[in-house]
């Protein structure tokens, strides 16, 4: 029977599954170390909201005239920027961080005031909320000749545990702020959430049977959100585009051939996943190769290197050489002057959003993704991944299917999905000229 739970009983459910908290004895920070045991005490998750914020060159005493508002019929904000300066002098996300720190609960920092875990000086501390610039974040022809001006933006949340009972609060209130701002939202857009253990670290364990859950539910993932992720160059399928995907079978048997593996890692890739060995239905020797050698990886760098994006086929494709795929493995390579880093999966699969609660139902997925890797049993583990892959002839596992195993309710993805067949518009009135995200949702 389907799981009917609310959002909120969800989530309780979650994080109150292990109550005890494993204590390492090491930091990720120092160096990128697998930990020994992950299942106990809570996933944590960050954010990060990409939009473009609107202003109009020169100082706006008063924002609501209408010879320098373009629509001042819009009573939000609107944010002049001197003539005399540039727009990334700081002035105008100064402006957005102002506007945050009247509702956010934890401190505002604007990124060129970060601190950083020690000795590092490029491993940000996530204890605020971050406000700064991302070039990726481009405006479109949708907002040319509209007497605004445009710049990138981009706030990442502090690290939120699943323990906290004031993490969705903390979201509301920061969206609300965001709309009560001149944003607007296209295609080049996006949320990413990071999924991590706050200040502990996963195990080699958790992240092979993730990479295992990826390789096979990638599209799935992306079909529960707009559908130009699945074109983005920020978003590459990492099942097309990443180092293990573009090695050939004849490459992956020489490797496999030269692969001293231990016997623990092949009594592991036994109980977890057999299709690495045995012929299954959709499953192609490349596909179990792929898997053997995931399983094959000795440490956390090695396997976050396969993952990334493939450097060598800059010539045969630009999407193979960005760092980033749909879930991204970069926090999991060495960073800074001692080598550790944060150690967070980075679901990049959702385009620009200022819904709390389809924020906070999308981190659900991939808090239970994340956390299904991590608490699963190998029996449980194994079965799940034989019932994605072995489907009746002309059937699929679908992102539904997907939803139902992992413990979360389908009713509201499926109208979500009825919803984006019916219009691809990023906010309400997107498609019909509106340039701003409505205040209220």
């Amino acid at each position: 029977m389907e799981n009917t739970n609310t959002l909120e009983e969800e989530y309780e459910g979650l994080s109150n599954q292990v109550a005890e908290t494993h204590i390492s004895n090491f930091s990720k920070y120092d160096e990128v170390k697998a930990a020994e045991n992950d299942k106990a005490g809570p996933l944590s998750f960050g954010l990060e909201f990409e939009f473009l914020v609107a202003y109009v060159d020169g100082d706006v005493d008063d924002p609501f005239i209408e010879m320098v508002d373009p629509n001042p019929e819009d009573k939000r904000p609107l944010i002049g920027c001197k003539s005399s300066g540039s727009p990334y002098d700081g002035n105008i996300i100064r402006k957005v961080a102002s506007a945050l720190s009247k509702v956010a609960s934890a401190p505002v920092r604007l990124c060129e005031d970060d601190t950083f875990h020690e000795p590092h000086d490029n491993v940000p501390v996530y204890d605020a909320w971050r406000v700064g610039h991302d070039s990726s974040i481009v405006p479109g022809s949708e907002i040319l000749n509209k007497g605004y001006r445009f710049i990138d933006c981009e706030v990442s949340s502090p690290v939120i545990s699943t323990y906290d009972p004031t993490q969705r609060m903390q979201i509301q209130d920061i969206v609300r702020a965001l709309r009560g701002l001149r944003v607007h939202l296209n295609e080049s857009t996006s949320v990413h959430v990071h999924i991590g253990r706050c200040e502990e670290a996963f195990s080699l364990l958790t992240v092979k049977k993730l990479c295992t859950m990826l390789w096979f539910l990638e599209e799935q993932l992306l079909d529960l959100n707009h559908p130009s992720r699945k074109n983005s160059k920020y978003c590459y399928m990492v099942t097309k585009y990443s180092v293990l995907a573009r090695k050939t079978l004849e490459d992956l048997q020489n490797e496999e051939t030269g692969v001293n593996q231990n016997l623990r890692d092949l009594e592991e890739m036994d109980e977890h996943a057999p299709a690495a060995k045995a012929p299954l239905a959709d499953v192609t020797e490349l596909q179990r190769a792929q898997l053997r050698r995931i399983w094959g990886c000795t440490d956390l760098e090695e396997l976050a290197r396969l993952m990334l994006g493939n450097t060598n086929a800059r010539e045969t494709d630009p999407r193979a050489v960005i760092q980033r795929g749909s879930v991204g493995f970069k926090r999991f390579m060495p960073a800074g002057k001692s080598g550790g880093n944060t150690q967070t999966f980075e679901f990049r699969q959702q385009i620009g959003c200022l819904d709390a609660d389809h924020i906070l139902r999308w981190v659900n997925v991939c808090q239970a993704f994340t956390d299904f890797a991590r608490r699963s049993g190998p029996l449980t583990f194994r079965d799940f991944l034989v019932n994605v892959v072995n489907q009746k002839p002309g059937e699929k596992y679908s992102a539904f299917d997907m939803l139902k195993d992992l413990g979360i309710r389908t009713t509201y993805w499926k109208a979500h999905a009825a919803a984006l067949r019916q219009t691809k518009e990023l906010y309400p009135g997107g498609e019909t000229g509106g340039l701003f995200v409505p205040q209220t949702a």
